[in-house]
């Protein structure tokens, strides 16, 4: 069984990430694995590959970026 906490904990703040973009920073900082790395609106490909990579890990449906 894998420890969840730290997926669900990356998983959470990637959303926030994405849903900044949405709505209109220029970028976003996010830390991953002791890395820094700041995303832009041309990253939100990249940023949404990143969420269904956290969701497969979960064992979740890719289906919905945010909680809803």
């Amino acid at each position: 069984m894998i420890n969840r906490a730290l997926p669900e904990q990356r998983l959470a703040q990637a959303r926030e990430a994405l849903r900044k973009l949405l709505t209109g920073a220029s970028t976003v900082p996010l830390s991953n694995q002791g890395e820094s790395i700041t995303y832009s609106s041309t990253d939100e490909a990249r940023l949404r590959n990143y969420i269904r990579k956290l969701q497969g890990e979960l064992g979740m449906s890719s289906v919905s970026f945010f909680n809803e």
